[in-house]
């Protein structure tokens, strides 16, 4: 049986094989889940069989632990984090831009939008309409001419995390920042490990096998298309390894618990010794470089505007 399921989901990793496994539901939404076996297990029988390949790579290679970060956050919507990245035109040497926001904690797809250039007007308008989309505000900056009602999420404060590009510390983006309540935290200067969640997202949509990426995109309108149906399936099919192989989309809306507590349940009745459960983080901690920019950028203007009026 473990064979079959194997033959069955040849783009799945060891990880996410055996927790998609623990997760089968039959036409009703009963669980039906069995638990193949342990991590090793599974790889040694793999490789007897000669089904291993590097489509099955989880990734649990030599990770990056340098020291406690500052950002930290223990729930949804505590610490968003974005970036841009390039998608081929089928023009040579001329690109179309992928602006993508990410929640931290719950690894869910916030926002996307594909533009033909990186502007920081686009990427102030890209923000509001984030929030906007989630249905999120920060309190005492509540959107204006906008009813507040029961579905509307009010946090107490919200960061923002990106690397050090222009579209990110642009004067556009900083104001939109200010007026809708953010903390803007920027990865330190050469430090790409530090937006390191978003790095490994667009590494997924560029190479992910389940999802292939067409070698380049006609116009604005078939590459938003197409990124929409990546994110779909990333948020609600897409097993993520740093979430517990559990979707973004139940991580965030709080179903993880359940669907974790099915999995160690079966793994607790089942035949087969396993010495470990699966269990979701208690928080995800991020480096930054400046937590609090627009206090930076507030305390330099004012400096500068006394030194000029001294």
């Amino acid at each position: 049986m473990t064979l079959s399921y194997i033959k069955q989901n040849p783009d799945l990793c060891v990880d996410e094989l055996i927790a998609h496994c623990l997760d089968l539901k039959d036409d009703e939404g009963k669980s039906i889940g069995v638990f193949l076996g342990s991590r090793s297990y599974v790889y040694r029988l793999m490789k007897r069989e000669k089904l291993d390949n590097n489509k099955r790579n989880g990734g649990k290679g030599r990770r990056h632990n340098f020291n406690k970060k500052r950002l930290i956050a223990k729930g949804p919507n505590q610490i968003y984090v974005w970036d841009i990245t390039y998608l081929y035109k089928d023009i040579e040497g001329e690109y179309f831009y992928l602006y993508a926001m990410m929640d931290l904690f719950s690894r869910k797809m916030i926002h996307y939008e594909v533009h033909e250039k990186q502007s920081d007007s686009i990427a102030a308008k890209f923000i509001e309409r984030a929030l906007a989309k989630e249905n999120i505000a920060v309190k005492g900056h509540l959107p204006k001419n906008k009813d507040i009602n029961d579905d509307i999420t009010i946090t107490d404060s919200l960061t923002l995390h990106s690397d050090n590009g222009g579209p990110m510390k642009g004067k556009n983006m900083l104001v939109k920042l200010e007026s809708l309540g953010i903390t803007a935290s920027y990865s330190r200067p050469m430090h790409s490990n530090d937006n390191a969640a978003m790095e490994s997202s667009f590494a997924t949509l560029k190479h992910s096998h389940s999802m292939p990426i067409p070698k380049c995109f006609s116009t604005v309108e078939k590459a938003q298309e197409w990124v929409n149906q990546f994110y779909e399936w990333y948020n609600t099919k897409h097993l993520h390894s740093g979430i517990g192989y559990i979707t973004p989309n139940d991580c965030h809306n709080g179903r993880a618990p359940q669907i974790i507590e099915n999995r160690n349940r079966i793994i607790r009745e089942s035949s087969i010794r396993c010495c470990k459960g699966y269990s979701l983080p208690n928080e995800v901690s991020l480096m930054s470089f400046s937590v609090k920019r627009k206090c930076v950028e507030k305390n330099t203007k004012k400096a500068e505007y006394n030194k000029t009026a001294a």
